[in-house]
């Protein structure tokens, strides 16, 4: 039995107990161990998702390789160093074989001249030295010219039928005249393949580059407009300045390479005044050639072939002068008489315009050969910087996402 106030076993065993209870129910809510399970699975669901890296730089890497690519090739072609076939010839090295062409078709008409002297003399020693002379002359000024147009090979076809021709002494037989036929139609076919082969060389130097130009240049502008394109839409500016540059340069070079009008330097006017007196002077050794053929019997072409004469003379720089000089030969007939009177006069007539023409010749170099190298070079040039612009533009968005 217990007495009043004092606390039984029992009472004192059970208050620390229900202490205990009570201290513990009070740091529950405190304690971060005891945290509610559903807790980690909320915090996974509300975590932020990780984003993928932008593909733009990577586009724009590509894109200015392109776009620095085509600028620069429109450059190259535009200077002409590249066509369809390959490595083009230099503007200098088509003046070199435009002035050969003319050189070797002077020489062509006179080497038929010495081959019509040479069945009038009846194929003496002298005669046959003199035609070999041009004939070697000839074959030199063929070297410069080049393979293309048929030239060397008309070339070869008029020696074989040349060399039958000179030895069809007299022309009193009818093979004999059929012969010298086919060696001038040699000739003139020869002639023919050479003119061909300067206004190729013409076209090259004042006319479009090549096919390449064209081509390359217009897909090239449209490429750098389709990268405009791009940069506006993927990097919010509306406009690339550099890139826009480089555009307008290549859509220039490519207007200016196919169409060559618009350049200041007109090249062939330049060369129209060496190929008229080019043009004169085989005239006028082809109507002598005619003259000294009909004096044997072998053709009727001297009035004709006179007549020609006079007009490629009348177009010359001094055709008044020339003209005259050259009707005082003509007024004679087709035999000896009248050819050796007017010797002296042809002779002097001929000198006068191989010198003319060997001034002519000589500038073309300085006055076509260099203007095409300069234009040539500027193209190039306009061709790296607007490379380096489209680069440039590219690179400073680029440097946008760094």
């Amino acid at each position: 039995m217990s007495t009043p106030g004092q606390a039984t076993p029992s009472a004192s065993a059970a208050a620390p107990s229900q202490a205990t209870g009570s201290s513990a129910a009070t740091a529950t809510p405190t304690s971060t161990g005891t945290a509610p399970s559903a807790a980690p699975a909320s915090a996974t669901r509300t975590a932020p998702t990780a984003a993928r890296p932008s593909t733009t730089p990577r586009l724009l890497r590509v894109l200015r390789g392109v776009a620095a690519a085509v600028a620069l090739l429109t450059g190259v072609a535009a200077s002409g160093t590249l066509s369809t076939d390959g490595v083009a010839a230099t503007p200098t090295a088509l003046a070199q074989e435009w002035t050969a062409t003319q050189r070797a078709s002077v020489l062509v008409a006179e080497a038929d001249q010495a081959l019509a002297q040479r069945v009038v003399d009846g194929d003496t020693d002298e005669s046959r030295a003199a035609f070999e002379r041009i004939t070697t002359e000839v074959s030199r000024e063929l070297g410069t010219v080049g393979d293309d147009g048929g030239a060397p090979e008309a070339w070869a076809t008029y020696l074989v039928a040349a060399e039958r021709a000179g030895t069809s002494v007299g022309y009193s037989a009818g093979e004999g005249q059929d012969r010298y036929g086919t060696a001038r139609q040699g000739a003139a076919d020869a002639g023919q393949a050479l003119q061909r082969v300067a206004d190729q060389r013409v076209d090259a130097l004042s006319g479009p580059r090549s096919e390449l130009t064209g081509v390359l240049g217009t897909l090239a502008t449209l490429a750098l407009l389709g990268v405009l394109v791009v940069l506006a839409l993927r990097t919010r500016r509306i406009v690339n300045v550099p890139v826009l540059a480089a555009t307008a340069i290549t859509a220039g070079l490519t207007y200016l390479s196919v169409n060559p009008g618009s350049l200041p330097v007109d090249y062939e006017a330049q060369l129209a005044s060496p190929a008229t007196t080019a043009t004169a002077l085989a005239s006028v050794h082809e109507a002598r050639a005619a003259q000294l053929a009909e004096s044997v019997g072998a053709g009727d072409a001297w009035r004709g072939a006179a007549a020609a004469a006079g007009e490629a003379l009348a177009a010359t720089d001094e055709g008044s002068d020339l003209v005259t000089d050259w009707e005082e030969i003509a007024e004679g007939d087709a035999d000896g008489a009248s050819i050796s009177a007017s010797q002296e006069d042809f002779e002097g007539l001929a000198a006068t315009l191989e010198q003319r023409l060997d001034d002519q010749l000589a500038a073309v170099d300085t006055q076509v050969g260099a203007p095409a190298l300069i234009t040539a070079g500027a193209a190039l040039l306009l061709g790296v910087v607007a490379a380096a612009l489209a680069w440039t533009g590219i690179t400073r968005r680029l440097q946008d996402y760094r």
